[in-house]
């Protein structure tokens, strides 16, 4: 009969936590700043990038649903742009951290900061009142 050792029985739970990000998730949100371990800071930051993300597609794609097809290609066309305009601006952003164990935490989190902007930004014209002029194409 084959005995679990201390070290089997930690590594097996930490899979079986780590395996269910969903129930984690705002523990580790609440607190990636918090962790005296980088590599645990830099996964709970690309997890809150994950999710940031996740809830900006749900935006766009109900917002693509709303509008028109000429207007989708052009919102296809902006939200292209804005990906490689994040992508460059917290490269910027973030430069002064390159090389640096905390880059990818500080990278993620201005993704997810830029995320959050961007889905407030096409929640508003997803709301748009009737008759508001700035409402793209609806």
């Amino acid at each position: 009969m084959a005995t679990i050792t201390k070290t089997t029985l930690i590594l097996c739970t930490a899979v079986v936590i780590l395996s269910c990000p969903v129930a984690w998730e705002k523990v580790w949100a609440e607190n990636c700043l918090d962790t005296p371990i980088q590599p645990e800071m830099n996964l709970c930051a690309s997890n809150v990038t994950k999710k940031a993300d996740l809830e900006l597609e749900a935006v766009y794609k109900k917002l693509m649903k709303k509008i028109d097809l000429e207007n989708q290609a052009k919102l296809r066309s902006a939200q292209s742009a804005w990906i490689v305009y994040r992508k460059k601006q917290c490269e910027f952003n973030t430069a002064g951290t390159v090389g640096g164990s905390v880059h990818p935490t500080v990278l993620s989190y201005c993704y997810a900061d830029f995320a959050n902007q961007q889905k407030k930004i096409l929640q508003g014209q997803l709301e748009c009142e009737e008759g508001n002029l700035s409402c793209g194409g609806q």
